[in-house]
């Protein structure tokens, strides 16, 4: 229900938005609203806050579609949009609360302890990335594109897209490498 409403919302606002961009905003809503609900499900595991974040970042983008630059797609830019609000997401989750892994019965607990560790310090090296290179390293991994879409989506070379991503892993891995 609240869903239904906040989709509600970012129509309505859209009906008392000049007739020419209220048109072209509703029809990309209508275009990009599903693939941006998939990634961010798949950004954040969960679809109760995947349609939370796509009605944000609806939101966002219709506050600031007046300055939109045509320089890169709408999709990119809702993208990015996007990948902000779950990249401050997870700061926000980091820095306020404990993360909690529940243990399965048959679970010893200092391998519980381990993986919270883990999850900990894979947090802490992504936040340490370029903002570039975690946007590369989180699409080619967490999405699954090819470093043809993420050029595309993010307005670089495809070969600066790889860049970025060996540059992530190589650094992942360093400040990873006593856990893996």
């Amino acid at each position: 229900m609240v869903k239904e409403m906040k989709n509600i919302a970012v129509m309505g606002a859209v009906m008392e938005f000049d007739s020419k961009q209220s048109e072209e905003f509703g029809r990309l809503y209508a275009e990009h609203r599903i693939k941006l609900r998939k990634s961010a499900y798949r950004l954040t595991g969960s679809m109760d806050e995947a349609e939370e974040l796509v009605s944000e970042v609806f939101s966002r983008a219709f506050e600031k579609y007046g300055n939109f630059r045509s320089e890169a797609s709408f999709g990119t830019w809702i993208y990015r949009i996007l990948q902000n609000l779950v990249f401050d997401s997870w700061k926000k989750r980091t820095e306020e609360l404990p993360e909690v892994i529940e243990a399965k019965p048959s679970e010893r607990p200092d391998a519980v302890f381990e993986r919270r560790v883990l999850a900990a310090k894979i947090d802490e090296a992504l936040v340490r990335l370029t903002q570039t290179q975690r946007q590369v390293f989180l699409m080619r991994e967490l999405d699954g594109m090819r470093h043809s879409e993420i050029a595309s989506k993010l307005n670089i070379a495809e070969s600066t897209s790889k860049v970025h991503y060996f540059n992530a892993v190589k650094r992942l891995k360093e400040e990873l490498n006593e856990y893996i």
